[in-house]
């Protein structure tokens, strides 16, 4: 038993270090994980609303079905919300921006980041698909108001769930009524 106590304190000594500088890497990289993260919504949310000067602020009440909800303002007026989606994929979820105005009217959707095959999966992130989806009044559904993409269905439901998820939750903090489903 004596034997091992070395082994054991340097055993302990290596955890405790290889602890600290695991916390040490999270201290000094969260800021610039954060300010990235800040930058590529701010930059979604102006995408989708065509706009430089717009300012946002998140909704405290957003449902669990998203990731979070966003009050989109110019010029100090309420233009829409931003809603944050996460559907899943074929290779993962889908991180997905929906743009809404007025009483649920699409203005635009951008796909943040995907893990969706590169041939034919990753085109539902194209502006020729999310094109289709931009100014739409009513839910969007694939085969009767939208298009899939060829060679990736799922890719494509993913997304249209997405967006119905996105206006669902809309209706529900704004109580405007019925869901999509």
């Amino acid at each position: 038993m004596k034997r091992m106590l070395p082994t054991l304190a340097k055993v302990l000594l290596i955890c405790v270090v290889s602890a600290a500088l695991v916390l040490a890497a999270h201290l000094l990289t969260k800021g610039r994980i954060a300010a990235h993260a800040e930058s590529a919504t701010r930059d979604a949310i102006v995408s989708i609303f065509g706009s430089e000067s717009i300012e946002y602020k998140v909704r405290e009440d957003s449902p669990a079905s998203v990731s979070a909800i966003y009050e989109v303002y110019e010029e100090g007026a309420l233009i829409g919300h931003a809603v944050l989606v996460s559907p899943q994929g074929f290779g993962g979820p889908i991180s997905l921006m929906v743009g809404s105005e007025g009483e649920g009217r699409v203005v635009g959707a951008l796909v943040m980041s995907h893990s969706e095959t590169p041939r034919y999966g990753a085109k539902v992130a194209e502006e020729g698909f999310l094109s289709q989806l931009s100014g739409m009044n009513e839910a969007p559904e694939l085969g009767k108001n939208v298009d899939a993409v060829s060679g990736a269905t799922i890719s494509s439901e993913a997304v249209i769930s997405g967006v119905n998820t996105a206006l669902d939750a809309l209706r529900e903090i704004l109580g405007g009524g019925e869901s999509n489903e």
